[in-house]
């Protein structure tokens, strides 16, 4: 089973002075009812994790006047959705950025504010992180140093002389931590024959009905550029956009002016919403039309009313009688189930015999002398 991992990590601080003491950060991870989590969790449970922060006892030195806090979350593994972070600095920190999805989000400090964080050795918890598992995953608060600054977790303290505690810097430690779902990388789907299909982003869809197996946001494609549907703004591709094409899924189709559900470009009468197709093409729409396939006879006597060649069908064997050479003979028509000419197998035979033997009395009557 894996289980959540203890986790810290470092962030950025200023100090009013100059310390070697480094910060760390630690991840306290609840489920939704603010219980400890300490083993896997079901797919898709909401997962609150507590950010706290302390200076380190082996170094300890007081750290005072917290100035700002950033996050990164850029390097969390894909089956972790982050939803919202909190932030519990209190009223001092004037500028509170809680707008996520963000690379980063960080709070600032109030200017004219004095009651600033202190950290000693005892973690203050600074914010919460709510986040959906959906898959086996990593969360992580630092990004990569590589990017940049503005991908980092940074702590800035004091004013005159500011000091960071960063990645860069060597002086944040911890960063990340590991969160455990039921079924590791995918879910079982439940097939009869036992198998288990692997899902690995949690949404629901097997990574092989999935066009996106790694984003738990997305699963088809409908025009395969590349962006899924929910993201894609015109997901048939035809170049009209999803909110104002009629017909968002069919590339063929954009506008229904009459609103019967046909698009214009197959509706024979776009503007009649009480027709759409006009099947012996007089300009009479079919539901109107007393003979759709004006061969004079109408529809409510013709056997055919869509076919102009055929009106009748007396045998009721489905070919109309201009069709069927036998006429109204229901037994015509290609040997099946025994029949032949309208006899049946059987019946061929006894009338086979039945005929000699007329002919075999004739003879023996003959042979006898009798007429």
């Amino acid at each position: 089973m894996n289980r959540l991992l203890p986790v810290v990590f470092v962030l950025c601080f200023v100090l009013t002075s100059r310390v070697s003491a480094a910060v760390v950060v630690s991840l306290d991870p609840k489920d939704a009812g603010g219980s400890s989590i300490s083993g896997d969790v079901s797919p898709g449970s909401t997962v609150l994790v507590d950010v706290l922060l302390s200076a380190d006892e082996t170094e300890f030195v007081p750290i005072e006047d917290v100035r700002s806090i950033q996050f990164s979350f850029s390097e969390t593994t894909s089956g972790l959705s982050i939803e919202g972070i909190t932030w519990l600095v209190g009223p001092a920190y004037g500028l509170q950025d809680n707008t996520l999805p963000t690379p980063f989000a960080g709070t600032l400090l109030s200017a004219s504010s004095t009651q600033l964080l202190i950290l000693d050795t005892v973690p203050v918890a600074v914010a919460t992180i709510e986040l959906i598992a959906n898959a086996t995953g990593t969360l992580d608060v630092f990004g990569d140093p590589g990017a940049g600054s503005d991908f980092v977790a940074v702590v800035t303290v004091g004013f005159d002389t500011p000091i960071e505690f960063s990645e860069f810097n060597d002086n944040l430690v911890g960063g990340s931590l590991g969160i455990g779902v039921s079924g590791g990388g995918g879910t079982d789907n439940g097939n009869d024959n036992g198998s288990t299909d692997v899902d690995s982003d949690g949404d629901g869809v097997p990574d092989d009905e999935d066009a996106f197996p790694n984003d738990p946001d997305e699963t088809t494609d409908s025009d395969g550029d590349g962006i899924g549907d929910h993201a894609d703004l015109d997901d048939d591709g035809d170049g009209v956009a999803d909110d104002q094409d009629d017909f968002p899924l069919d590339p063929t189709e954009t506008t229904d002016t009459d609103g019967d559900g046909v698009g214009d470009n197959t509706d024979t009468f776009p503007e009649d919403p009480l027709e759409t197709t006009d099947a012996d093409g007089d300009g009479v729409g079919d539901n109107a039309d007393l003979d759709d396939d004006n061969d004079g006879t109408p529809d409510d006597e013709d056997a055919f009313p869509l076919d102009p060649s055929e009106t009748l069908d007396e045998d009721g064997n489905g070919i109309g009688d201009n069709a069927d050479a036998a006429g109204n003979d229901s037994n015509t028509g290609p040997v099946a189930g025994g029949t032949v000419c309208g006899f049946g197998l059987i019946g061929s035979f006894l009338f086979m015999f039945v005929s000699l033997g007329v002919v075999r009395l004739q003879r023996r009557d003959r042979a006898r002398g009798i007429e």
